[in-house]
């Protein structure tokens, strides 16, 4: 898959958008699709791995997603279920902290909440929103994934 990544760091700074970015994606059993996310060779941005987990948990009828960023310091990331329609699977993660992206690094370890929605369009593209918020702002719509299966 390949990858496009638009960053909002806080609600007042616009969408940086990053290409060049390579989603590898293989199924482990029937019910778990992981991901490793890194920079496309060639591409101009500092390396970095993101390592995900999206599955269907049986036993509790629920899905589980977890995700490991080496540009944030949160470690593993849970994000707890929180329901699904017909083409959109929500969870959040109650708090992490702010990786500061961008290049004055604004809010940095400040604690976020963060939304998570994951919506098929179809077969060969997926988008993924996080909408972040702090504990007294509205939440803004931070990070976007947009993924395009590669011909």
């Amino acid at each position: 898959m390949v990858c496009c990544n638009d960053l909002s760091p806080s609600a007042d700074v616009p969408a940086q958008i990053i290409k060049g970015l390579v989603a590898e994606r293989v199924m482990i059993g029937n019910y778990c699709l992981h991901e490793i996310m890194h920079p496309a060779a060639g591409a101009k941005i500092p390396d970095f791995k993101r390592l995900c987990d999206f599955a269907y948990n049986l036993n509790e009828q629920r899905w589980d997603y977890i995700s490991i960023d080496t540009r944030i310091t949160a470690g593993i990331m849970y994000f707890t279920y929180l329901g699904s329609a017909s083409n959109t699977i929500t969870s959040f993660i109650t708090s992490f902290p702010n990786p500061g992206m961008g290049p004055d690094k604004k809010g940095r370890g400040q604690a976020l909440y963060c939304r998570n929605v994951v919506i098929k369009t179809d077969d060969n593209h997926d988008t993924v929103k996080q909408y972040w918020r702090l504990t007294d702002k509205p939440e803004w719509l931070a990070v976007q994934y947009d993924y395009t299966r590669k011909r």
